[in-house]
C-alpha cells in the first residue's frame, strides 16, 4: 500500500473528489495519505459528507498510534486499519482513536502492470474492502450517509483475534469488517446466494 504520497499528492485529490460528488458518486475510496492535514482537502471532504457521500480512507502503514495518515484523521471519512488473514491487527498498520474499522490488508492479490497480479500489503488494500461493502449498502439504501454506513458496519464487525504489542483492540476500531453480516438485514429471499437452485448446482 502507499505509505505517504506527500502533501502535493494528497492535495491533488480535491479536484477528483469534487468531480465524483458532482456526478452522483455515493462512495469514494482514498487509498493514500499524508502525514499533515490539508485544509483545502478537509473542506472538500466536508462538502462530500454534506452531499451524502461516504469517503473511506486509510490509517497508514506506520505501525504506531502516534501517526495516522490524513485524510484518515478527518472526521469526514471512515478510517480503516489492516488485519492479517487470521483477523489480527497487522504489525505495519497505524492504529488509534481515529480508526473506525479494520479489514484484510496482508498479502492481498491485486493487479500489476503488464497484465499480471501481485500480492500487496498495506492499509491501502484494506480500505477498498470496506468501500465495496459501503457500495453494496448504498445500493440498498441510497439515502444513507457516512454515519449510517459507520453504524451498520461497526455494529456487525467481528472481534480481532489479536493486536501488535503495545496496541489494544479498541485502537483498531469496532472490529474487522464482516460484509455478510452487514448486508444480512437487507437480504431478501431472492438474494440468498447459498440457494443451490440459483447456482445451477442442484443435486438429485
Amino acid at each position: 500500500g502507499i505509505r505517504d504520497i506527500g502533501v502535493t499528492g494528497v492535495q491533488t485529490c480535491a479536484l477528483p473528489i469534487c468531480w465524483a460528488v458532482q456526478r452522483g458518486a455515493k462512495v469514494i475510496n482514498l487509498s493514500l495519505g499524508a502525514s499533515a492535514r490539508l485544509d483545502a482537502l478537509q473542506d472538500v471532504l466536508a462538502e462530500a459528507e454534506l452531499a451524502g457521500v461516504t469517503v473511506l480512507a486509510t490509517a497508514g502503514n506506520w505501525g504506531t498510534s502516534k501517526l495516522i495518515d490524513f485524510p484518515g484523521t478527518s472526521t469526514h471519512t471512515m478510517c480503516v486499519a489492516a488485519v492479517d488473514g487470521n483477523g489480527a491487527g497487522a504489525a505495519f498498520s497505524s492504529y488509534g482513536s481515529a480508526v473506525e474499522l479494520s479489514a484484510p490488508g496482508v498479502a492481498i492479490r491485486s493487479t500489476y502492470p503488464g497484465e499480471q497480479y501481485r500480492q500487496w500489503s498495506g492499509t491501502s488494500m484494506a480500505a477498498p474492502f470496506v468501500t465495496g461493502a459501503c457500495a453494496l449498502l448504498a445500493e440498498k439504501h441510497p439515502t444513507w450517509a457516512l454515519v449510517d454506513m459507520e453504524t451498520r458496519l461497526q455494529a456487525t464487525a467481528k472481534a480481532l483475534t489479536g493486536v501488535p504489542a503495545g496496541a489494544s483492540a479498541k485502537q483498531f476500531g469496532a472490529g474487522v469488517l464482516d460484509a455478510g453480516a452487514a448486508l444480512s438485514p437487507d437480504r431478501s429471499m431472492g438474494d440468498n446466494v447459498g440457494d443451490p437452485t440459483r447456482l445451477g448446482n442442484v443435486h438429485h
